[in-house]
Parts: structure tokens; sequence; C-alpha cells
């Protein structure tokens, strides 16, 4: 029976190792328009498309702010 507890053990923990998200590879950002205010803002997940209009996806936040900066939309 402990052998069988601790086999279960390892296969929950390299399973939830390979579910994990990969290092290295940079989440995106959003740069996205509120549809009813017309406020801009940058988001680390991918927007709504009933509340936000998106504008740009990006590889970093910097990225992100620069590219909502040069926006006449987000002016």
């Amino acid at each position: 029976m402990q052998k069988l507890l601790i086999a279960a053990a390892l296969a929950l923990t390299f399973s939830g190792l390979a579910f994990a998200a990969p290092e290295g590879i940079p989440n995106p950002y959003f740069v996205a328009i509120h549809t009813d205010s017309g406020a801009c803002v940058v988001m680390n997940k991918e927007p709504n498309a009933k509340y936000f209009k998106t504008m740009g996806k990006y590889g970093s936040m910097e990225a992100a702010h620069t590219a909502m900066g040069g926006m006449k939309e987000c002016a």
C-alpha cells in the first residue's frame, strides 16, 4: 500500500510539472480600448471582446505601453 501511495504522489508531482508554463516564453500583453468609456488599458490576458476592442498584442509590458502612447485612439 505504501508503494502505491508513493507512486501516486510521484505521478501527480511530475504531471503537474508537465502542465506548467515553459520558462523563457514571455506572456503576451494586450492593448485594448474599453468600448463604453474609451479608456485604453494594458492587460496580461486576452481582453473580453464584449467589453474591449483589442488594439494589439505585445511581448512585454514596456512594448505595449510604448505602442499605446502612439495610438491616436489612446491619446
